[in-house]
């Protein structure tokens, strides 16, 4: 067993194949390999191209490996070529082994140490003629010891043994199996955020795109349910759906290495760990104060002031330019901007707290509807460094009638919900820990109502990026983390913060070109220093982010291309979805998106998802048109949607030429090299864009249509792979039926599937929610539990949500839910039954509330 070194720190192992075969070498014994090497290291996309083969001799060859390695390092045949990983100060060079899998598979992985200890990092498989381009990519770009998931060899081991038990195996769900964050690798200052954590109070982390926030957040979360129960929270449904998938794989997982079942799940850690979109959670607490307001989240709200204030034109002014801006979607988005993010969305800057007022609750119940004209001019200054010129008389005059029209109907927006909260909720949630996600895409008044049901919770993180703001919201982290502190009292410390500064999302020429758009904004509002610190990546691509000249034969091609390839392969983002640029390109890109059915985002609803190569189209030609004085909302706009791509971007700007500003901030950035420009686009230039994917980049898609509510289009990707799929694609079908409001439907796939009760409560959260519906999901949670106090218990959770339900319909209520849901028929009238010979321990009358008679009846009749 020989050795090799070449120029370029290139190591192969020995070909065993001759004198070791697999099947006569001795068994590689893990705690051996334990004691040699301390970790097993890789990127969480490494197996992403991997074959169902190549896995399947990964894990038959892995063990050989690293005991054939373990003998190298016992001889002192390697050792000398080790050298420390690069992080941010060092350029080492490493050295990179080589070793055979199977026919002309092989896997590419570096061995470095770190404090004295020896870490497999796995680079990849690879064929064995196309090592060459491999090796010299690999040479020059180096690697980050962060950014990566580390799993000690046991663990390593142990999660093999259990994935190779399960009755169907597949390279992409190998790939999500050791996708743990559990096992993430900090950088300096996510470790750092980390170990504040543990000591602040409050803890606020800013960021860039793909810089890892939520995984800190998430990490720091499952380190504390240990303690009490904890909560996350985002802006996004889909974003917390998927998250709680995350989490309830994790856990899984775990309990399948240990021998349990979904049962030891189900009592496990995961019931401790809660997951709320932002707006449940306030409107949660709405419900309970018996609120009888239907409320619209931001994007409602929107879609209704949108179609209110444009249908009132002539009511609402009597100004002819002014009715032309209310028939202008452009300018009413502006309008909306203003509206919701500082009219009705800000709080007073000059807080005049009583100082006996321990939790600012006199002050908050005191709060208008809306700021004052001469307040919002002072909060515009102090956000922009200048007044707003724009016509407050005819903004406010607008404001008021949309509000009006909103308590016609019986409606509030998200902000009238948060004052709401602010009002008239004395209640407040005990966690120990809570992790408010996006923050940026609050309002301040939003922002205020979490913190003060929050107010008792004795740890909480908060993330932000002002750069990606997408809601209407005129942000500032600098009032959050005060908002945060004067929430739990006047003498409360201040809000620790800290910053990341690596992208873990996209290559090196992504994000270059991403802190290009930075430093735009910065031009137009001034960024603080920490938010231009320079963003670094950990991989290269050798591909900048290509600019094609606007024009009728360019555009056209474009489109040809886009049309001749999947949505996976090239995902096309627009400024909006109803405006895409002028008339011939708009007439254009609308048959080409009905003729095929693709799917298309805006730079508003691509948010929190990941691409590998991203087509923006017109995102500045239309949103600079719209902006007019307000140039930043265009610009971040273009940073959210840019910051998507994780290998390669497409720009298309059919105003290019025409638009100074456009031209200048292209033409500058192909000066400075961040950008490639093309004059003349041809097929070949774009097939040199886009990568070959694998099914697991499909995968991938399958999760990121979820994020964003596109369950259909994750059914379409999911029943078309291998592996078995079958209950991801059944909870797929439950959220959609659930984001229709078809409540009584996804919960029968639910509970078909037999899902842990932390699912039931998604749909429990949901306002709307009938009271058929919500009965069968409470008999649904305490279905394992089954004693009498339960249900008195029942029983007193819903009538707290239906306070006014007639006590006498209920037993016709129990007798519609047990015909809906079979499922539930005999272990719920059972046990029912048996708690009513028993209900003088219930302190209830059941002869009233379960009218015995209707249920005796349909016991008999079911030969229960």
């Amino acid at each position: 067993m020989e050795a090799f070194t070449d120029d370029n720190n290139y190591i192969e192992l020995a070909d065993d194949s001759g004198q070791h075969g697999d099947k006569a070498s001795p068994d590689y014994d893990i705690a051996t390999l334990s004691d040699s090497f301390a970790a097993i290291c890789f990127g969480k996309n490494v197996f992403n191209k991997a074959t169902n083969e190549q896995i399947e001799a990964f894990i038959r060859r892995i063990g050989i490996i690293l005991k054939y390695l373990h003998h190298y390092f016992a001889d002192g045949k390697i050792g000398k070529q080790l050298l420390q990983p690069k992080n941010q100060k060092s350029n080492n060079d490493i050295t990179l082994l080589k070793a055979r899998l199977d026919g002309s598979d092989r896997l590419f992985f570096s061995v470095y140490t770190i404090d004295g200890n020896r870490i497999v990092h796995i680079l990849g498989i690879n064929k064995h003629d196309e090592q060459s381009d491999y090796i010299a990519n690999f040479v020059d770009k180096g690697i980050l010891s962060a950014g990566l998931v580390r799993w000690p060899v046991r663990d390593f081991f142990q999660r093999i043994a259990v994935f190779q038990a399960r009755a169907v195996f597949s390279a992409s769900e190998f790939q999500k199996w050791f996708d743990d964050d559990e096992y993430y690798i900090y950088d300096n200052s996510q470790q750092k955020a980390m170990e504040q954590a543990e000591k602040a109070r409050q803890l606020s982390i800013t960021g860039n795109a793909g810089s890892g926030k939520s995984i800190v957040g998430e990490n720091w979360l499952k380190q504390r349910v240990i303690s009490g129960s904890v909560v996350y929270m985002t802006m996004s449904e889909g974003l917390k759906n998927s998250r709680h998938d995350a989490y309830w794989r994790h856990n899984e997982i775990r309990m399948a290495q240990q021998g349990k079942g979904r049962k030891d799940v189900q009592a496990g850690q995961n019931s401790r760990m809660v997951f709320f979109s932002i707006f449940d959670f306030l409107a949660g607490y709405a419900r309970k104060a018996k609120s009888s307001v239907k409320y619209l989240t931001a994007d409602e709200s929107y879609l209704n002031f949108s179609r209110i204030v444009r249908d009132a034109a002539e009511i609402i002014t009597k100004k002819e330019t002014n009715r032309k801006l209310l028939k202008d979607e452009g300018a009413r988005r502006g309008m909306w901007r203003k509206i919701h993010g500082i009219v009705s969305g800000a709080l007073p800057g000059r807080m005049d707290i009583d100082a006996a007022d321990k939790n600012c609750i006199a002050y908050w119940k005191r709060i208008d509807d809306c700021i004052d004209k001469e307040e919002y001019q002072r909060q515009y200054a102090a956000l922009y460094g200048k007044r707003d010129t724009y016509d407050l008389d005819f903004l406010y005059a607008v404001y008021e009638y949309y509000h009006r029209e909103l308590q016609r109907m019986g409606w509030g927006d998200d902000n009238d919900l948060a004052r709401y909260i602010l009002r008239n909720c004395a209640a407040c949630e005990d966690y120990d820990a809570a992790f408010i996600d996006e923050c940026q895409d609050l309002t301040n008044v939003g922002l205020a109502a979490i913190f003060y049901l929050l107010r008792k919770c004795r740890h909480r993180m908060m993330s932000s990026d002002r750069c990606q703001i997408v809601q209407p919201t005129f942000f500032d982290d600098g009032i959050m983390r005060f908002i945060a502190s004067v929430s739990i009292g006047p003498d409360a410390k201040g809000v620790q913060s800290i910053h990341f500064t690596y992208n873990y999302r996209s290559v090196k020429e992504i994000v270059e070109f991403q802190r290009y758009i930075i430093h735009k904004i910065n031009d137009i509002w001034t960024l603080k220093a920490r938010e231009l610190a320079d963003v670094r990546a950990i991989i290269a691509s050798h591909v900048k982010p290509l600019w094609i000249a606007s024009g009728p034969e360019n555009r056209h091609r474009l489109l040809e291309k886009w049309q001749s390839v999947d949505d996976v392969e090239l995902q096309m983002i627009l400024p909006h979805i109803r405006y895409t640029g002028s008339k011939e390109a708009d007439r254009e890109i609308r048959e080409a998106i009905e003729k095929d059915g693709r799917l298309v985002y805006d730079a508003v609803t691509c948010k929190g998802m990941e691409f590998a190569n991203v087509l923006l189209w017109n995102i500045l030609s239309c949103n600079l048109q719209q902006a007019g004085s307000y140039e930043e909302w265009a610009w971040q706009y273009f940073y959210v949607a840019a910051t998507r791509a994780q290998q390669r971007i497409i720009i298309y700007e059919e105003w290019d030429e025409q638009n100074t500003c456009i031209r200048s901030f292209l033409q500058a950035g192909v000066a400075q090299g961040v950008l490639a420009r093309t004059d003349s686009v041809s097929l070949h230039t774009l097939d040199g864009m886009l990568d070959n994917l694998s099914e697991s980049d499909y995968l991938r898609r399958a999760k990121e249509l979820q994020v964003v509510g596109s369950y259909s289009e994750a059914i379409k990707i999911l029943e078309r792979l291998s592996g078995d799929h079958k209950r991801e694609i059944e909870v797929c079908r439950a959220r959609e039926q659930i984001a229709r409001d078809n409540y009584g439907k996804g919960l029968e796939i639910y509970i078909e599937l037999g899902v842990e009760k932390t699912y039931i409560e998604e749909i429990m959260q949901k306002q709307s929610v009938d009271e058929q519906t919500y009965f069968a999901c409470l008999l649904y949670c305490h279905r394992d539990e089954m004693d009498a106090g339960d249900v008195k218990v029942i029983y007193k959770e819903f009538w707290e949500r239906f306070p006014d339900y007639d006590e006498n319909q209920m037993g016709r209520l129990l007798g519609q839910v047990c015909c809906s849901y079979d499922q539930l028929n005999k272990e719920v009238l059972n046990y029912l039954n048996n708690c009513m010979t028993n209900a003088y321990c219930l302190g209830m009358d059941l002869a009233d509330k379960l009218n015995p008679p209707f249920l005796q009846a349909y016991t008999r009749r079911n030969k229960l």
